[in-house]
């Protein structure tokens, strides 16, 4: 009798966590998605992707690993603009009043980055210094 439910506990189980594991992996699908119109220069897909990112923190850990790539700072870059140009930091910098938390993320990442051109963008772009007082 015992091994009659073995089998049927096991069917039960799997039955069980299936449904997580789906929404889990269909999470993943969309999330990679975005990532992948997101490079393709979609601001909409990078907007709900930084979304994504920031609504999941707890998964950061494990992207981390299956997923490298969302986390290499070209990723915000279109494929008109070069890392660290100002037109990269002024996407990065509208996006970013527009409330993706991701693009305000990289920004900093990125004006951090770019120490050589402080003095030029001070004077170029004063919206980039405000922003960061604020």
């Amino acid at each position: 009798m015992k091994t009659f439910f073995l089998p049927v506990l096991a069917v039960l189980l799997l039955a069980a966590t299936s449904p997580a594991q789906a929404d889990r992996r269909e999470r993943d699908e969309h999330i990679s998605w975005l990532h992948h119109q997101c490079d393709r220069g979609d601001r909409h897909a990078c907007a709900e992707f930084g979304r994504l990112l920031e609504d999941n923190r707890d998964r950061h850990e494990e992207w981390r690993h299956s997923h490298p790539e969302f986390w290499q700072p070209q990723r915000s870059v279109s494929r008109h603009e070069t890392w660290g140009s100002v037109e990269h930091l002024n996407r990065l910098h509208y996006e970013c009043e527009r409330g993706d938390r991701h693009a305000c993320h990289e920004f900093r990442k990125v004006l951090e980055a770019r120490h050589d051109r402080h003095n030029e963008w001070r004077h170029s772009h004063p919206e980039f210094w405000l922003w960061l007082r604020g």
